[in-house]
């Protein structure tokens, strides 16, 4: 699978959970004394506010700041400011609770009526505030999640208090809150939507695209890769249930590593499927051909085109034996990469159980290795990428199209220029003068730079 559902850090889920229980009951706990010492028509005494008040068609400035300050209280505690940013976060805090609270007595005193939705959008503000430091889709996600839990904890303050008013033996003083919790601690089940994001595997991506691609040896080095990267994974997915978090320097390296083998096999495949195109039996068949053709032939003009043509295509045999030649050394550097993978997952599979300080100590070596080995892998394919322009740029002139006819003049042109050439060289040289200058022409040219290339991919 290229994506999954992950649940990010248990610990920060926990501790943004009891935040928000700890929050609401303060907050109860507040409105309590404050409705005790006299704000009876703004505070409520039996939880963080009268559910009737919220739904009331009519609505104070002073429950107004209230619900604002709820919000704001919920919001700041799921998600805790910085102290160099607690005068922004503090303003940001009381806006996005204003207008959760206008909103919500906008739909609750204008026909139709919609208390429960508008208690359910004063909720996303929570949600906001705790999300204001993301920036992909969970940022939208959360809030509506917090939106809908709000309205469950409403619901159930609601319940809750109808039944916990008729017992005479809670006192209002440890009631209030008890309830201000329970609101808190639903409200915090929202935020679960913040831990959930989906991750999207790149690799296994990667792979589904290049496997159509690979074949042969190349195919099977490329599946054992895949294969001992998943169970790398599942090893560090399981230090991570038990409480240990990843390593984000081993999983970059061993994704690296991955992504790295999977570009060199693609690449290698395309310069393999270029000079597959043409079989070096082929090209010296046609070798010979030329050569028998200028042997034949007893026009200076002609005997040299087809001289031209003869060494670029031995120029071109050349590349070819030197790809099959150094086909073997490819393959043995990506058995080298794999081995190193493996041996990673060893390393893996034998500290599973450590502490992460010795399981980062002993892995660290593997780890640098691999970064290595990825870098050299760069090289390596940037090699093959020349290897396979210059491939193509050999062949292109064999693949003209068939519209592609040069103009009569341009022709007429060049005959008569290569035919005054010929004019003004005299007559045809001497036999021991052309056997000499033949001698000369087969002698070990200057470094054919398409073999020099092919030679350095390989190295």
């Amino acid at each position: 699978m290229s994506s999954r559902l992950h649940f990010g850090d248990h610990r920060a889920f926990h501790r943004q959970v009891i935040q928000l229980t700890l929050a609401g009951a303060a907050l109860a706990l507040i409105g309590f004394i404050l409705a005790k010492i006299g704000g009876h028509a703004v505070f409520s005494e039996r939880g963080l506010f009268e559910p009737a008040g919220v739904f009331a068609a009519q609505t104070s400035a002073g429950q107004l700041i209230w619900m604002v300050l709820i919000v704001s209280g919920l919001g700041l505690a799921a998600r805790p400011p910085a102290r160099t940013k607690l005068p922004v976060t503090l303003l940001l805090a009381g806006g996005l609770g204003l207008l959760g609270a206008l909103v919500q007595r906008a739909l609750v005193a204008s026909p139709p009526v919609y208390p429960w939705f508008g208690v359910g959008v004063w909720g996303m503000a929570i949600g906001a505030l705790a999300t204001r430091d993301l920036r992909d889709y969970r940022r939208f996600v959360v809030p509506v999640a917090t939106g809908v839990t709000v309205v469950l904890a409403t619901w159930v303050q609601q319940t809750y208090m109808a039944q916990l008013i008729s017992v005479e033996y809670v006192p209002s003083f440890v009631a209030a809150p008890v309830q201000g919790a329970v609101f808190g601690f639903l409200v915090g089940i929202g935020l679960v939507t913040r831990q959930l994001h989906l991750e999207h595997d790149h690799v296994s991506r990667e792979f589904a695209q290049v496997k159509g691609l690979l074949s042969g040896e190349m195919l099977e080095l490329a599946e054992r890769a895949m294969s001992t990267y998943r169970r790398i994974n599942e090893v560090l997915r399981d230090r991570e249930d038990r409480g240990t978090p990843p390593d984000p320097k081993l999983s970059k390296a061993v994704t690296g590593l991955l992504i790295r083998v999977l570009e060199l096999g693609r690449k290698w495949q395309e310069v393999e499927n270029e000079a597959s195109r043409t079989s070096a039996e082929t090209l010296i068949h046609r070798i010979e051909a030329l050569g028998a053709k200028i042997d034949g032939s007893k026009d200076r003009v002609a005997r040299r085109q087809y001289g031209m043509a003869r060494d670029a295509l031995q120029a071109q045999l050349g590349y070819l034996r030197d790809i099959s030649q150094n086909r073997e050394r490819v393959l043995a550097r990506v058995h080298n990469y794999l081995a190193a993978l493996e041996r990673l997952l060893l390393g893996v599979l034998n500290h599973k159980s450590a502490d992460t300080a010795k399981f980062d100590a002993n892995l660290a070596p593997m780890i640098d290795e691999i970064a290595n080995i990825g870098q050299e892998m760069d090289v390596v394919a940037e090699a093959l990428t020349e290897v396979s322009d210059l491939e193509g740029e050999t062949a292109a002139p064999r693949r003209r199209p068939a519209d592609d006819t040069p103009q009569v003049d341009t022709l007429t042109a060049k005959a008569t220029a290569e035919s005054r050439e010929a004019a003004l060289e005299g007559p045809e040289m001497p036999a021991d003068v052309a056997e000499a200058r033949a001698a000369a022409a087969e002698q070990p040219a200057a470094a054919d730079p398409e073999a020099e290339l092919a030679r350095r991919a390989f190295e």
